[in-house]
């Protein structure tokens, strides 16, 4: 059961987007529902930098909108 989660749009967040999840982690939250509106490599970098958090059930990512 999740206690306390966040669900947040982005796109062109990935240079900031590791020290925000973990300030949250810090601070209490338990899950994050994201979902990203980058394209192309900027898609690749943000799956690639949220994957040890998606294994670890921290991150549920929907990328559905990205380039549409």
């Amino acid at each position: 059961m999740i206690g306390f989660a966040i669900a947040a749009v982005m796109k062109g967040e990935a240079p900031y987007l590791i020290e925000w999840l973990e300030y949250h982690l810090l601070v209490g939250v338990q899950h994050f529902f994201l979902s990203s509106n980058d394209c192309g490599a900027a898609a690749t970098t943000v799956r690639q930098l949220l994957q040890p958090y998606v294994q670890r059930d921290l991150v549920t990512l929907d990328m559905q909108f990205a380039c549409a």
